[in-house]
C-alpha cells in the first residue's frame, strides 16, 4: 500500500528491513522498502539457501548471498533507485519475494490480518495505489 505523487513530508526512513528464509519461503513475500535502506537477509533453516534479488524490469542481479546454515544473516544496501526488486532463491525454485522500493516514506507493508497504518500523511491531495505482486511470466512453450 503507497501513495503516490507526494513530493515532501517526513524523512525516509533508516532502519533495515528484514527478509528470513524460514520453511523453505520467505517471509514477507512482499514489502516496501526506501531508497538508502538496508536489508538484513538471515535463515531460520537448517539446508543451504541463497537469495538473489534482481531488477524486475531487467533481471540485473543485485547480489547473491548464500546463506549456508540456521542462524546465519548479511545486511546490504537496497539500490539508489526507486524499483521493484524480485527476490529468488537459486536452489529452491518456488521460493520468490519482493521489495517495492520508494523515493518517499508513504507506504506500508500489511499485516497477516490486511491491515496496514501510514502516519504523518501530510494534508494534501493525495492518491491510494494497492501495490501487488506482478503475476508471474510463464514462458512460451
Amino acid at each position: 500500500m503507497y501513495l503516490k505523487d507526494i513530493t515532501k513530508g517526513k524523512a525516509l526512513p533508516t532502519d533495515a528491513i528484514s527478509l528470513v528464509n524460514e520453511h523453505c519461503m520467505f517471509n514477507p513475500r512482499v514489502q516496501g522498502a526506501s531508497v538508502g535502506q538496508q536489508i538484513k537477509v538471515s535463515s531460520d533453516d537448517p539446508i543451504l539457501h541463497n537469495t538473489h534479488p534482481q531488477n524486475s524490469e531487467t533481471n540485473a542481479t543485485l547480489y547473491n548471498i548464500a546463506l549456508p546454515f540456521k542462524g546465519f544473516s548479511v545486511t546490504k544496501p537496497l539500490p539508489a533507485t526507486p524499483q521493484l526488486i524480485k527476490i529468488k532463491c537459486d536452489a529452491h525454485e518456488w521460493m520468490h519475494a519482493w521489495v517495492w522500493e520508494f523515493d518517499h516514506p508513504y507506504f506500508a507493508t500489511t499485516g497477516d490480518d490486511g491491515r496496514f497504518t501510514i502516519k504523518d500523511v501530510p494534508p494534501a491531495p493525495t492518491h491510494w495505489s494497492f501495490g501487488r505482486k506482478p503475476p508471474e511470466r510463464n514462458p512460451s512453450p
